[in-house]
């Protein structure tokens, strides 16, 4: 039996309302292709160190900043959601509280290709926890000293969501959230990353021992996907646009404000990519020190 796939906005709101999709607890996200793994930019070759070394280095030039665009903190993890949203690959993985949004992504590109919509929910996800906002040192700006905190802050050892307390423009627009994976293979033996679909299902298999496979009080973790129509994508989008002003420069807020901002990221990627070289060295240097 064919797979049931969206072909219409209206199909999207059906079939909602067929599974009862009424908990705000639920986030959603659409990819253009629906093929590609659940895992963040960073993460979707094979394991390398050198991608540890590729985040840490982006906090390097920020020694040599003042500020950053959109932000009045120095956590770690609101400079990376930034970073996100202005073409810096990253291991966070972009989520909507929006199914339209979601649906948008799912149409905007890959026109020959089905696109697919995803949906889990909130609640099977801890929260990296915002203790670290109290700290002084990231009221301070980045210094060579206390550069070793910030690193520490992304020393995770599973996939959290959070919602950055300060949003620029293009992510209030895509009412975003974001899921953060850590830097880990699958196992020794395959040097593949941790995808979603990877940590659902580990996770999910241990429920099963815990509840003996028995019916009752189960708990697994939801994550569900459906199709879109690659023939239909075109007409999704002119929807989206024309009932509810959906479209690419609503997503991605393309003000004049917005533009002079990614020109000062694009220089800010440029230093990050001439000083690389020497952070690696740093790098060593912190290893050495926390062993």
């Amino acid at each position: 039996m064919e797979q049931r796939k969206i072909r219409s906005v209206q199909d999207l709101e059906v079939l909602l309302k067929e599974v009862n999709f009424t908990s705000s607890n639920h986030i959603f996200r659409g990819q253009s292709k629906s093929g590609w793994k659940l895992l963040p930019s960073l993460l979707r070759n094979d394991f390398c160190e050198e991608h540890i070394l590729n985040e840490r280095s982006y906090f390097l030039p920020l020694i040599h900043y003042k500020t950053i665009p959109f932000l009045s903190t120095s956590d770690p993890l609101d400079y990376l959601s930034v970073f996100q949203h202005f073409g810096f690959r990253t291991r966070l993985l972009d989520w909507t509280n929006s199914h339209l949004i979601a649906l948008y992504f799912a149409c905007e590109s890959n026109f020959d290709y089905d696109g697919v919509f995803i949906t889990t929910n909130k609640i099977f996800y801890n929260n990296i926890d915002n203790e670290y906002l109290n700290r002084d040192y990231f009221n301070q700006s980045f210094d060579s000293i206390n550069l070793t905190e910030f690193w520490k802050r992304l020393d995770i050892e599973d996939v959290f969501l959070f919602e950055t307390k300060f949003k620029n423009p293009r992510m209030r627009n895509q009412d975003g959230c974001m899921m953060f994976f850590p830097f880990y293979p699958i196992d020794q033996n395959n040097l593949k990353y941790v995808s979603l679909e990877d940590y659902v299902r580990f996770k999910n298999t241990h429920f099963r021992k815990i509840n003996n496979d028995t019916d009752e009080n189960k708990t697994y973790v939801f994550l569900a996907s459906l199709l879109v129509d690659c023939n239909y994508k075109k007409k999704i989008l002119n929807e989206l646009d024309f009932y509810y002003g959906i479209n690419h420069d609503f997503i991605f807020s393309n003000n004049n404000y917005v533009k002079e901002v990614q020109t000062e990221f694009e220089k800010f990627l440029n230093t990050n990519k001439n000083e690389f070289e020497g952070y690696k060295r740093m790098y060593e240097d912190f290893k050495q020190s926390i062993r």
